[in-house]
């Protein structure tokens, strides 16, 4: 996967919602094998890495414009942190300095190698695209007119190393809000970004429940039905030409 977690698209990590964990989830450990079989255990995707630092360097740089964290529930606040969290909770590894609440007095690793890592991952470039973003593809006007893009908007972000390279616009088709889509789930997520959905799937969705772009849409529900519902009354050759665009992102 270019720039991504070295994942496949099928590396699952079991959870529980958690309102006491820092990102909404507490990742569960072979041991926890009560809590592995509970019917409140999810399977959530490990999710890419790639552009995370675009995504950070501006959330947006045209309007409308907000800011959420890291992570599926946006509620981590830095690269860095994130890096802690995943070091602290799903890999076992313990950090500096006792009086943090996911540090050890008896560190495995400094501060110095999480920064590390976090600057690692804020340079790992944002997906390639096959073509250039251009904004009178019929996918698009679509993907507008139904109403896609009120949630994934298409808004410039720019590169970690733009001031390496000649800076290029790049679109992640993401969002700043928390939208509660599935009616199956007791939580909203962030708006994910779209782009790279060629190296990240199938399958799709954050619980990985879709098999296929298609499907992913029509799993949409609650906040995003008026959508589903306009999705399904596309003809064959528009609903081609939005699936085209969207995987091209």
């Amino acid at each position: 996967m270019p720039g991504g977690s070295g994942m496949t698209p099928s590396t699952f990590v079991p959870v529980i919602p958690s309102e006491g964990s820092p990102t909404g989830f507490q990742v569960l450990q072979p041991t926890d094998t009560q809590a592995l079989f509970s019917p409140t255990t999810l399977q959530i995707r490990t999710p890419a890495l790639f552009g995370l630092g675009a995504l950070e360097r501006s959330a947006c740089l045209e309007s409308p414009c907000g800011r959420l964290g890291f992570g599926y529930l946006g509620r981590v606040a830095s690269l860095e942190e994130f890096v802690a969290i995943a070091f602290r909770t799903e890999l076992g590894v313990t950090l500096p300095d006792p009086g943090g609440p996911l540090h050890h007095d008896t560190p495995n690793i400094s501060d110095q190698d999480v920064n590390d890592v976090a600057n690692f991952v804020r340079n790992l470039a944002p997906p390639p695209r096959t073509t250039s973003f251009d904004d009178t593809a019929p996918g698009f006007e679509i993907f507008r007119r139904i109403g896609c893009a009120d949630c994934h908007v298409p808004s410039r972000a720019q590169s970690p190393l733009a001031h390496l390279v000649q800076p290029q616009a790049i679109f992640p088709f993401g969002g700043t809000t928390l939208r509660r889509v599935r009616p199956d789930k007791s939580y909203a997520v962030k708006t994910p970004a779209l782009w790279g959905l060629a190296y990240t799937g199938p399958p799709y969705l954050h619980d990985g429940k879709a098999a296929s772009i298609s499907e992913a849409i029509e799993l949409h529900s609650d906040q995003a039905e008026e959508v589903k519902n306009k999705y399904r009354r596309l003809s064959p050759l528009e609903a081609e030409a939005l699936l085209s665009f969207l995987k091209d992102l």
